[in-house]
């Protein structure tokens, strides 16, 4: 039987929020796109997805049941373009902005479609990740540190531990996690995550792992309606 074909140009966070699309459509080969532009017309990529970020992302996307092999594209003709998304976003649901581009009429999103079962064993409960983008609400996040400081670890790029510390004025440690099986390992470890629309928050998403997640209101594009496991402010 042929396997469904999928290309998709990144970055790492639009990856993860088009997995529920394929696994709509019953899964099957992604491609991922090395270049520096988008394969839709007029709609260029910001970011460049790299060869390292492709192997360090295949072993979590190799994991699902409905991926059947992540490949390099060549110029492969894809039986999906999920990078059709970028000229159909909807500016509340990133997941939501794929199923729509490929003709899939959704407004609710299954609450997991990422699986890992491995964990470890952290010394504090809760995460915190905040990227250096999408950013909406310090307010909020002074009240929840005021109960969370002493009892998180942060994690995601040291330069956004640093900048976090410096912008919020508190001293969280920090845990490294080199590799996307690592970052995925240690979310699906804590009690909850206390984040921003990130890598980390697609991730948390994926899994259906408890979350706290502040929203970039101009552009609140991993925003879940009715997903039990995520909160928003």
């Amino acid at each position: 039987m042929k396997k469904n074909t999928f290309l998709h140009s990144g970055d790492l966070g639009d990856i993860i929020y088009s997995l529920p699309t394929i696994k709509r459509l019953g899964g099957g080969i992604l491609y991922l796109n090395p270049a520096s532009n988008s394969t839709v017309k007029d709609y260029p990529i910001k970011t460049k997805l790299s060869i390292a970020a492709i192997n360090s992302l295949r072993p979590i996307l190799a994991m699902q049941e409905y991926i059947d092999d992540v490949l390099i594209w060549n110029g492969e003709n894809p039986d999906y373009n999920l990078d059709l998304f970028r000229s159909n976003i909807r500016f509340n649901n990133l997941a939501i902005s794929h199923m729509d581009a490929l003709g899939i009429n959704e407004v609710k999103i299954e609450n997991q479609w990422i699986t890992y079962r491995n964990k470890r064993q952290l010394s504090k409960p809760y995460l915190i990740n905040r990227s250096v983008r999408y950013h909406g609400n310090y307010v909020e996040w002074v009240k929840i540190l005021n109960i969370i400081k002493d009892h998180s670890l942060f994690i995601g790029l040291p330069k956004e531990h640093e900048i976090f510390e410096y912008t919020f004025e508190v001293k969280i440690p920090y845990y490294p996690t080199p590799t996307i099986i690592d970052l995925v390992e240690t979310i699906n470890s804590c009690e909850k995550i206390f984040c921003n629309q990130s890598f980390a928050h697609a991730i948390a998403e994926g899994l259906a792992h408890p979350l706290h997640c502040e929203v970039f209101r101009p552009y609140p594009a991993a925003v879940f309606a009715n997903k039990v496991t995520s909160q928003y402010f």
